[in-house]
């Protein structure tokens, strides 16, 4: 099963609108993982790549408080790691 790694840039997780977020999903595993970047909420791919790493950035806005989900997955199995932001809208 794949190891999953997930880390935001910065590390935090409540923002301002107008932020600059930078998601870091990463994997290891025999064979390499296909990871996938999801929003939790609508299950939209962010991003999909048979990679060891992606890197995502979003400039934020009100619509993109939730849960964000990096997920790996190969021959041997499934893995997925979550984090929640929230972005204050003024």
């Amino acid at each position: 099963v794949p190891e999953v790694t997930f880390t935001l840039d910065p590390a935090q997780t409540t923002f301002s609108k107008g932020d600059n977020l930078e998601l870091k999903c990463s994997g290891q595993g025999n064979p390499d993982p296909t990871l996938t970047l999801t929003t939790k909420e609508t299950i939209e791919n962010l991003t999909n790549v048979q990679t060891t790493e992606l890197t995502h950035t979003l400039t934020l806005d009100c619509m993109d408080t939730g849960v964000y989900v990096c997920s790996g997955q190969n021959s041997q199995g499934r893995n997925r790691t979550e984090i929640s932001i929230s972005v204050r809208c003024e």
